[in-house]
Formats: structure tokens, sequence, C-alpha cells
């Protein structure tokens, strides 16, 4: 069975200039889950998709491979995903390889570990029919708990729950976009990242921090060393 990794790494980033190989406790973040990717043993090839040279080598550096470099009207703020693995996928059969499945894994992902990876591709092996599996966390509210707002205050988004205890209502999660495993022919078939048929992976919520503001990579690096300790 052939698996890639398709770590997903442009260039450009407003809110955090650099992000993607800004460091992070000493090592360029992108560093994280090149090694842990690597680490696991689970794929056939760990590559990073961009259009920065300075990124590709650095990655290049760590152990990923760069065996095409992403186009650069791929690498636009209105880009989705989607169409950046689409690109590499489909690249790639190109150059004559297919993949049985590919994992997308973010270059900001400290928290990532080898063994999250294995337990991940071990439980979406084990359900053939699957279209992917994805990293979730549960948040700290309940969505069903919610409130809305309008002119004249506030209101629950979901009256018809205010009186059910939080553990009486269903699971809920949201994605913490550590990874996305994904069987390959299903993707090529939906063309989407998230579809019906998707196995959840529970991140707990220590272990998982979406970092898009300066104040989100503060709160990384505070998480990863209580980690550590």
């Amino acid at each position: 069975m052939k698996v890639l990794a398709i770590i997903t790494a442009r260039g450009g980033s407003t809110r955090i200039p650099r992000k993607n190989i800004k460091d992070f406790l000493g090592k360029p973040i992108i560093f994280y889950p090149i090694q842990e990717a690597l680490k696991s043993e689970v794929f056939t090839e760990v590559m990073v998709s961009t259009e920065d040279l300075e990124i590709a080598r650095i990655a290049q550096e760590y152990g990923a491979n760069i065996p095409f470099m992403r186009p650069k009207d791929l690498a636009r703020n209105e880009i989705n995903t989607v169409e950046v693995l689409s690109n590499v996928i489909d690249t790639y059969e190109q150059m004559g390889q297919t993949f049985d499945y590919f994992a997308c894994i973010y270059p900001t992902v400290p928290f990532l570990t080898a063994e999250r990876i294995k337990q991940a591709f071990e439980k979406l092996s084990s359900h053939p029919d699957a279209h992917g599996i994805m990293s979730v966390s549960k948040p700290n509210t309940h969505p069903y708990k919610t409130f809305k707002s309008d002119e004249s205050g506030i209101s629950m988004m979901f009256p018809e729950y205010e009186f059910v205890h939080s553990q009486s209502l269903p699971n809920a999660y949201y994605d913490c976009a550590q990874f996305y495993f994904l069987n390959t022919r299903k993707f090529k078939e939906t063309g989407k990242l998230f579809s019906e048929g998707m196995l959840p992976f529970e991140i707990p919520e220590m272990q998982a921090q979406d970092i898009d503001y300066p104040s989100d990579w503060l709160m990384a690096e505070l998480k990863y060393k209580l980690l550590k300790k």
C-alpha cells in the first residue's frame, strides 16, 4: 500500500509573516510535522508543496522531498486546500506515481506525533469504505449551548436545548486541522476534503492549537513547553 504525506506550505502569510518557517522554540515550525511524519514510517513519501524556494530548502534539510514546485497561481490567499491537493495528486500521476491514500498535514502543527499518525492510519485502513479520517477536538462549549446576537440583544442559538444537560447532548467536535488522511480514489471521485464517511480522530484540546494570530503562536509555545514537562 502506497501512502503519501503532503505538507502544504506556501510562502505568503499576512497575519504572521513567514509563518511556515518561523522559529518555534528553536526550530522552524515546519520541522515538527516533517520529523513526525518521517518517524511514523507510515508514508511511502513525505513531500512539501510550496512555491517558495526558502521553504523548499528548509524542508529538504529536514528530510522532506520536493519533487516539484507548486505553481505560483496555487499559492494565492483565495486558493483552497482541495485545489492544492488535487494539483499534487495529478502531478504525481503525470510522473507515473499513484498512491492508495494520502495525508494532508499542515506545516504549523508542532503537537502532531508519529504515534498519532500511526493510530489514525490504522483506524482508516481498517475501514476501507471510509472517505478518510480527520483530526478533531471537543469544544469547551457545546454548540447547542451557544448564543446569537441581534439588535434586541442575545438569544440562544438552539433554545430547544436550554434545559438539556450537556452530558445528554450528542458528541460535538471541531476541526483542529492537524491532519486529514484520505482515500485517494474517493477524494478524486468527490473532489472534497470532507465528505460523508469521514471518520473522527480525537485530539485532546491541550494538544491542539490553531495558529492564526501572534497570540495563538504564544499560546502554542506555552502549551508545548507544558506538554514537554
